[in-house]
C-alpha cells in the first residue's frame, strides 16, 4: 500500500517536471537553431540582424514545441533561400568589380607585355585558378588546328599523360562537347556534370580523368574578336578543392563571358603588334559552324 502511494506521488510530481523540462529544452533548442541558421547565411554583416529578428519572432510563437517547429522551418526554408539570394548578390558584385576593376587591365598588360602569348595566357590561367575554378584550359587555333596554349589546375594536381591534352598538344572536341558548342554558337556554355550523353568526352581516357577528379560544373567561353574565332577558354569545378559550391551559376557564366571577350580582344591586339612573332596566329576567318573529324 505504501509503495503504491509513493509510486503515485512520484508519478504526479515527476511527469509535470519532465514536461516542463522538455518544454524548456525545446525552447532552448529552438533558440540555438536560429542562432546557428543566422551564422549559416554567409553574410557576417547580416548575422546579428536576422538573429535578432528570428529570436523576436520566436518569442511571439505560443507553446514550446511550436517554437521548435518554427525554428526548424526557418532553418529548412528561410536560410537556404537567403543564402542563395546573398550568393547572387556576391556574384553581381564580383562581376561589377571585374568589369570596372584592375583585373581587365592586368589581362591586357599580361598579353601586351609578353613576347610570347602562350606565357601570358598561362599567367592568366593562374589568375583564374583557384579564384574562379579548379581547372582552366585555353585553346587557340593555329593554322586551322586547335592547340592547347595554357592549362592550370588547383593544388598542383596534373593529369596523367594521354588523358587531358597538355600545353602544345592538339585538342579535338567532338560534336556536342560543351567547348565545341561554345565555339559553334559563339556563346558561353554552362554545363553541370556528369552528363555523358549531353557532352561527349574527347576520349575515354579524358572521361576517366574527369571522374577521377570529380568534375562537377564547367563553363566554356568562345574567344571571339572582330569577326574571328580565336579559340575557346574553359573553366571547371571539381572535388580538388573544398568549395562551398561545386556548381557554377548564370552569374558566373556572365562573368566569364565578359572576361573571355576581353581576353579575345587582347589576343587579337597582341597578334597585330609589329615585330611580334605570330605564335598563336590562326586563320583569317573561321566558320561559325564548326565540324570535327
Amino acid at each position: 500500500m505504501t509503495g503504491g502511494i509513493l509510486g503515485f506521488l512520484v508519478f504526479i510530481v515527476m511527469i509535470p517536471l519532465l514536461v516542463r523540462e522538455a518544454g524548456d529544452l525545446a525552447r532552448s533548442l529552438a533558440r540555438c537553431l536560429l542562432r546557428w541558421g543566422a551564422r549559416r547565411l554567409g553574410r557576417e554583416d547580416r548575422v546579428e540582424r536576422y538573429e535578432e529578428e528570428w529570436l523576436a519572432d520566436l518569442e511571439r510563437v505560443p507553446g514550446n514545441l511550436t517554437k521548435l517547429a518554427y525554428a526548424c522551418g526557418v532553418v529548412a526554408w528561410s536560410v537556404p533561400r537567403l543564402r542563395a539570394q546573398f550568393r547572387r548578390g556576391r556574384h553581381r558584385a564580383r562581376l561589377r568589380a571585374v568589369l570596372t576593376g584592375p583585373m581587365m587591365d592586368r589581362i591586357d598588360e599580361q598579353l601586351a607585355g609578353s613576347p610570347e602569348i602562350g606565357a601570358a595566357l598561362q599567367r592568366l590561367a593562374e589568375m583564374l585558378v583557384p579564384e574562379f575554378a579548379d581547372h582552366c584550359f585555353i585553346d587557340l587555333f593555329q593554322d586551322g588546328t586547335l592547340i592547347r596554349r595554357a592549362m592550370r589546375h588547383a593544388g598542383g594536381w596534373t593529369p596523367a599523360p594521354g588523358t587531358w591534352a597538355r600545353v602544345g598538344e592538339q585538342i579535338r572536341y567532338p560534336e556536342g562537347h560543351f567547348c565545341q558548342r561554345a565555339m559553334a554558337c559563339l556563346e558561353t556554355v554552362l554545363a553541370d556534370l556528369p552528363e555523358e550523353r549531353y557532352s561527349p568526352p574527347p576520349s575515354a581516357q579524358s572521361m576517366a580523368t574527369a571522374r577521377e577528379v570529380g568534375l562537377r560544373s564547367v563553363l566554356a567561353a568562345p574567344l571571339y574578336a572582330r569577326g574571328v574565332l580565336l579559340g575557346v577558354m574553359s573553366l571547371a569545378l571539381s572535388d580538388l578543392t573544398d568549395k562551398t559550391s561545386h556548381h557554377y551559376t548564370t552569374a558566373d557564366r556572365d562573368l566569364i563571358s565578359a572576361v573571355a571577350g576581353q581576353v579575345a580582344i587582347a589576343i587579337d591586339n597582341a597578334r597585330t603588334v609589329p615585330g611580334r612573332a605570330p605564335d598563336c596566329a590562326g586563320p583569317s576567318s573561321i566558320s561559325l559552324q564548326i565540324s570535327w573529324p
